[in-house]
């Protein structure tokens, strides 16, 4: 059974105030990861498939475009052509700053640069 995010955050103490984990997953966002930021990717992993963000290779190695699960049944995938990325880095952070806001009620700016 899915863990609703007033339980997650009950739970483990993690809410949106904790911004460093933000920061952390925007300067790497694959491989080792702390041990909350893994609780958090985690919890955002498993989360109902329905109305799940997603990405689509549009081009192998090259192009990414925004993908979303409906809400409602039947559940099937939705794709926004008009949202592309030109790195996986940039397309898994525009995911990461929707699934937060779905979990902690806040928005993540791109004040988290990738330097």
């Amino acid at each position: 059974m899915y863990m609703r995010s007033e339980n997650f955050i009950r739970r483990t103490g993690i809410d949106g105030s904790r911004r460093e984990l933000a920061g952390e997953f925007r300067r790497n966002p694959f491989g080792q990861h702390s041990p909350d930021l893994r609780c958090v990717l985690n919890f955002m992993r498993a989360g109902p498939t329905a109305g799940k963000h997603f990405l689509v290779t549009v081009r192998p190695q090259q192009e990414w475009m925004l993908g979303q699960m409906s809400e409602s049944e039947p559940v099937v995938p939705l794709t926004f052509p008009e949202i592309r990325f030109r790195t996986l880095e940039e397309a898994e952070w525009y995911v990461f700053k929707i699934r937060w806001q779905r979990i902690f009620g806040t928005m993540l700016s791109d004040e988290f640069r990738n330097d």
